[in-house]
């Protein structure tokens, strides 16, 4: 890859590993997958970041030669794809995002996402939390008709070490929720192993997360969660 700083705006072409709710790789393996393009990063104040790019191609984990872009639930190859957002974050107390990219001749998506974060009694942080992603077919629509909508909300209480999270999750429209294959894309409260992103699906979570640090184990940490 070939990188310059012009004017404070970090500009990347090449193979790039990019983490934002479009192209965040599934990094499962020791080699993960990158994607080829052209990308901007830059940090206008200490509380906004923005980024952009346009990517035509990927290596997929594991492999060692460059395939066209393609969709993780349809399988449709297409030519390039376009995005843009940012990021605004308040001391950890707020933070909102907002995300668009143009999959060629496929979709365009928006991604939307907020959180707020309060300590009331006791030291207990609170935090509600809301991820959208909607979905529109565009251009010759190789995959088909598209048009839905992705959504989750969450209420999570930290009390130290431990933190107690209830999440709802829907997707409204005809289709799968999709997003571009080699990628965890789906920054939906419910996503965790199964997507639960078909056509019309529910569904509800319950989950306890525990940080070792906060009890003399640093680096360790562990997860029990349920969803129907």
């Amino acid at each position: 890859a070939i990188k310059a700083r012009v004017a404070g705006v970090v500009v990347k072409y090449g193979l790039q590993s990019i983490a934002n709710p479009l192209l965040d790789p599934y990094d499962i393996r020791a080699l993960p997958p990158t994607f080829r393009g052209l990308t901007f990063a830059a940090h206008p104040t200490p509380a906004v970041a923005l980024s952009g790019g346009s990517m035509d191609s990927m290596i997929v984990r594991g492999a060692s030669h460059r395939q066209p872009l393609a969709t993780g639930y349809g399988g449709t190859a297409f030519e390039r794809l376009d995005w843009a957002g940012g990021d605004w974050a308040d001391n950890g107390a707020d933070k909102f995002s907002m995300y668009v990219d143009r999959a060629r001749d496929l979709w365009d998506q928006v991604y939307l996402s907020g959180s707020h974060s309060v300590v009331l009694a006791h030291g207990i942080k609170w935090t509600g939390a809301g991820d959208v992603y909607s979905t529109r077919g565009r251009g010759r629509q190789l995959q088909g008709p598209i048009n839905n909508t992705a959504y989750s909300v969450s209420l999570s209480a930290q009390a130290g070490p431990r933190n107690f999270l209830a999440g709802f999750q829907r997707v409204v429209g005809e289709q799968f929720f999709d997003f571009l294959q080699e990628t965890s894309g789906i920054y939906l409260s419910n996503a965790m192993g199964t997507d639960y992103n078909a056509p019309h699906e529910r569904s509800v979570q319950l989950r306890y997360k525990l940080d070792g640090a906060g009890i003399g184990v640093p680096g360790f940490q562990t997860m029990a969660w349920a969803i129907a």
